[in-house]
């Protein structure tokens, strides 16, 4: 708990000129997103189907009945309902929304066990093999 706390004080302190922000808004949408350009990434809207390449600093699922994909994603924030999430690599998963499903293999730090935590309702959190 306190690796997470600490690691979204860190993305909140974070000047905003050395982080780009990518906010997805609309519906119906499928689209690919390279982090290299972009390494926030904000996917607010409504069944669409994401694909995120490279290393996301951070991945914010806020909108709802989405599925994204993603290479890596240094930390998840899944606050929408009904996702489908799915991060090759992954160091923090946090979940408040609810009826999500969220899939990952492994850390993006390498001698480190991802850090999951879930708040919401209905969530099913798995690590593939």
């Amino acid at each position: 708990m306190q690796r997470l706390v600490l690691i979204a004080i860190a993305m909140t302190a974070l000047p905003a000129a050395s982080r780009a922000e990518r906010r997805i808004e609309g519906s119906f949408q499928q689209l690919t997103h390279d982090c290299r350009n972009d390494d926030t990434v904000d996917v607010a809207g409504r069944a669409s189907q994401i694909t995120l390449v490279g290393t996301c600093k951070l991945v914010k699922v806020t909108g709802r009945q989405n599925q994204v994909n993603a290479a890596a994603g240094l930390f998840l924030l899944i606050s929408g309902n009904e996702n489908q999430v799915r991060a090759a690599a992954t160091d923090a998963i946090r979940v408040s929304g609810g009826g999500n499903q969220i899939a990952y293999r492994r850390a993006v730090t390498r001698k480190k066990q991802t850090l999951v935590t879930s708040s919401g309702p209905n969530n099913v959190i798995k690590r593939e093999k």
